[in-house]
Order: C-alpha cells, then sequence, then structure tokens
C-alpha cells in the first residue's frame, strides 16, 4: 500500500497526469466519523469507517473480523479480507482503542520508514490511550502518507495524527464531540506541500469531509445512522430543489466501497457490512469481541437480504461492474457497455448520465453524448457538477460546429462564477484548443471521481 500510494504521489507531484493524460486509477477514497457524548445517541463512542480500495469482487467477496490475542501486548482485532494479514487499516483493541488509516498524497515520503500495516499494527497491539497512539506513531515514523483517525472510548475522544515521510502531526477535536477524516491534510503545517493528484480528487474529499460534519453537527447518532451515513449518494451542493436519483458522485459511498464498519467498543462489538461493493448498503452483520475461542475459521451469516433489482439497482451494478473491469485493464469498449447501461437505467442519475456521455464522446457519438448531457443538466443542481455537464455539452456542440450553443454552455459556466470551481480554468484551456471530433476520441473517462 505505501509503495502504491507513494509512486502515485510521486507522479501526481510531478504533473505527470496533466502532461501526460495518464489516469491514476484506484487512488483510495476512505472515510471516517468517530462520535461521542453529544454527538452520540447515548454519549458512548462509535468509530465508523468506509474502506474504499481497489479491490471490488476480491476484498468485499470474504469479508473477515480477526481476533488476536499476542504474548506481548494487547488483545485487539483487525476487519479485512479473509486470508489479508493486514492489521494496521482497520483495527481495535480491548482497551477501547480504534483505529481507521486514510491516503494522503505529500511531496514527502521515506521509504525506509515504517509501513502502515506495521504503524497500525503496533498502534493496536500497544496504545492504550490516544496520547500513547501519538508516542508510538512519532516512535516508529512511517513511510508514506497517511491520516490515522484514532478514537479512545475510555477517554470518549479521538485524535487525527497525519504523517509524511518527514513530520508526524496531530488534529484535535477541540470542544466538539466528534472527529472526521476523508483524505486531504487539515494540519497547517503539512498542507504547504501537500499534492493534488487532481483538482477533482480535492473536491470529492472536501464534499466527503463536509457529508460527515453535517452528520455530526445534528448530533444524537446512532450506529443505525452511522450504517446509513457510510451509504449515502449524498451531494452537500446539492440545492433544496434537486431533481437527481444520486448513486454515485462526491459522497461518501464509491464502487471502490469494499469494505464498511462501525466500531462500538462501548458494547464490545464491532458492525461489519457483508455485502458486495458498494458494502454499505448491506447487509450487516453485529459481531461480538471476543478473545477467548479456539483458533480457526467461523463463518457467519445471521442476515439474508434478497437482492434488490429496481431500475437504480441495476444502473448501480452496472456501473460497479463498468469500475471493477476498468480497474482490471478491460478494453474500453466493454467498460463504456456497462458505463451505457448504467446510464440507460438511470435516467435521472447526473454523473452516470455524465460518464455514459464521456463513453459516447470516446466513441464518435457525439449526438448521444449530446443527449446525455441534456438530461443531466436537467436534474443537477451542484454548480461544480453543472458546470462539468455544460463544459463537455460546450465541447460536443464545438465538434458538431454547433458554435452559437457551444457558445451559451460557455456563459453559463461563466455565470456560476467561483462555483464553477476548475472548471473555469478549463474553460481558458478549451478555448485556445478548440474541440474536434479527432480530439475528442482520445477521451478517457474517469469512474471512480466522474471525471475525464
Amino acid at each position: 500500500m505505501d509503495v502504491f500510494q507513494n509512486s502515485i504521489g510521486r507522479l501526481a507531484g510531478l504533473r505527470v497526469p496533466q502532461l501526460t493524460g495518464l489516469q491514476l486509477a484506484g487512488i483510495g477514497m476512505c472515510s471516517s466519523l468517530a462520535v461521542w457524548n453529544r454527538t452520540s445517541v447515548d454519549g458512548r463512542l462509535r468509530h465508523a469507517r468506509n474502506f474504499d480500495f481497489p479491490g471490488i469482487g476480491v476484498w468485499d467477496a470474504r469479508p473477515a473480523v480477526v481476533f488476536c490475542s499476542p504474548t506481548d501486548g494487547l488483545n485487539y482485532g483487525f476487519v479485512t479480507s479473509l486470508g489479508v494479514d493486514l492489521p494496521g487499516i482497520t483495527g481495535f483493541n480491548e482497551a477501547g482503542i480504534t483505529l481507521t488509516a486514510h491516503t494522503r498524497m505529500h511531496a514527502h515520503i521515506d521509504p525506509d520508514g515504517t509501513c502502515i500495516a506495521d504503524l497500525g499494527h503496533e498502534v493496536v497491539r500497544r496504545a492504550r490511550t490516544l496520547g500513547e497512539a501519538v508516542d508510538i506513531v512519532r516512535q516508529l515514523g512511517s513511510s508514506s502518507t497517511w491520516g490515522l483517525l484514532v478514537s479512545s472510548a475510555a477517554e470518549r475522544d479521538a485524535v487525527l495524527i497525519e504523517t509524511t515521510g518527514q513530520a508526524v502531526r496531530t488534529v484535535e477535536p477541540g470542544a466538539a464531540h466528534h472527529l472526521a477524516c476523508t483524505n486531504r491534510y487539515r494540519h497547517r503545517a503539512l498542507q504547504r506541500d501537500e499534492v493534488r493528484t487532481s483538482d477533482s480528487f480535492a473536491i470529492d474529499s472536501d464534499a466527503r469531509f463536509e457529508t460527515l460534519e453535517s452528520a455530526a453537527r445534528r448530533g444524537g447518532l446512532t450506529a443505525e445512522d452511522l450504517q446509513s451515513l457510510l451509504a449515502t449518494a449524498q451531494d452537500p451542493g446539492a440545492q433544496d430543489t434537486d431533481l437527481a436519483d444520486r448513486i454515485t458522485g462526491s459522497c461518501i459511498t464509491s464502487p471502490l466501497t469494499v469494505q464498511s464498519v462501525v466500531v462500538e467498543p462501548e458494547s464490545a462489538q464491532i458492525r461489519v457490512a457483508a455485502g458486495r461493493a458498494p458494502v454499505a448498503r448491506g447487509p450487516w452483520e453485529v459481531i461480538p469481541w471476543q478473545w477467548g475461542d479456539a483458533v480457526g475459521v467461523r463463518d457467519i451469516r445471521n442476515v439474508v437480504l434478497p437482492i434488490p433489482d429496481s431500475p437504480l439497482d441495476r444502473a448501480r451494478a452496472a456501473y460497479v461492474e463498468a469500475a471493477r473491469i476498468d480497474l482490471e485493464g478491460a478494453p474500453a469498449s466493454q467498460v463504456h457497455a456497462h458505463l451505457h447501461a448504467a446510464a440507460d437505467h438511470a435516467p435521472r442519475e447526473p454523473h452516470l448520465q455524465l460518464l455514459g456521455a464521456l463513453a459516447s464522446v470516446a466513441e464518435g457519438s457525439l449526438e448521444t453524448a449530446s443527449d446525455r448531457l441534456r438530461r443531466g443538466l436537467e436534474v443537477e443542481s451542484v454548480p461544480y457538477r453543472r458546470a462539468q455537464l455544460h463544459r463537455w455539452a460546450a465541447r460536443v456542440a464545438e465538434a458538431q460546429q454547433r458554435m452559437r450553443d457551444a457558445h451559451d454552455h460557455r456563459a453559463h459556466i461563466r455565470a456560476l462564477g467561483p462555483a464553477a470551481g476548475p472548471v473555469l480554468d478549463q474553460l481558458q484551456s478549451d478555448l485556445r484548443r478548440p474541440a474536434t471530433r479527432r480530439s475528442l476520441a482520445r477521451t478517457v473517462p474517469d469512474l471512480l471521481l466522474i471525471d475525464a
């Protein structure tokens, strides 16, 4: 994981994607929220987490909770996939410490430092308090760039430990009774050399963070509320009049959500989603902490639910399959076929309409692309996402020699002002290099960040 992450960060820092068009696929998009006291329905600490990782159909196929009783250290457990010995990503221990690790991108890495598997392992094996967790991370250092959300049921508190290859910094909740974590540095000192893989990645991470914060501000969260939060496709930028059927976008859930958990240390149990990606939709199993059982594997399947088959469910399945085979290197034609199926099943899902349009653009089917973009604009209310749709509608119109339509779409982007985000800068680039059928044929959809 550290090598993978460091490689992506280094390529992004050198602006390789911008200069070559290289797609940095499979970037982690994890989200965590720890709540206690006023933010929790009964004051008890709970720690919820989505683990997003390019392992669709593998990591989510056999979720496992592993309980360990080391001869040197605390009893601890971790959530993984059967056969994967990786305690440092989502772990907990008998002292009430819970740890969840999140991707960061930074210029400073250390190939000789401690990898995340060992770093997180040492925290859950040794730490009884938040202070001890911080001390352990500072003592060991880190090979890569991480955000570790660590909570303590005994202290009813949490800390965010952020690492680079050269530094360890902490972010505390202050007077708040919650702490959230996605994929961008929160400590100001580490933000200076933070690497952006893309503008879309930053927008996505910030939107997920705002969704977590918004839920925490409502307060009184139950374990079931946290489960629902991990499955939400809510975009915090959507307007009250939003008409979209959302299943993806700048939201907590993604096709890469291969693990979802809610840890309840004060009840000595953990809730684990046991479905297929995106797994937070369930079903969920409640697993009691148990370190005294005989060594071995025990299958648990308490909840069996019928497979939903609504048009939106079929759209979601097609979209996830497109993401899976895309990550495995399938031909573009196969990926596009699933994107078209997803868009056809969900005509009011603006992100799937955009992805279907991008597939059509790459195939040269500009009439189909224009129709999908029009559908997306009919229901999308998020300013940045509307700007994306207008941008691609302008490029398609330009390639079709519909210059007045292209001008009108670009006027809509300008009218959005700063809310259009990086699309304003892209607009200037588009004007310098007008779109043609030939240039549009090189379009490669980004299925995870809904971009190209």
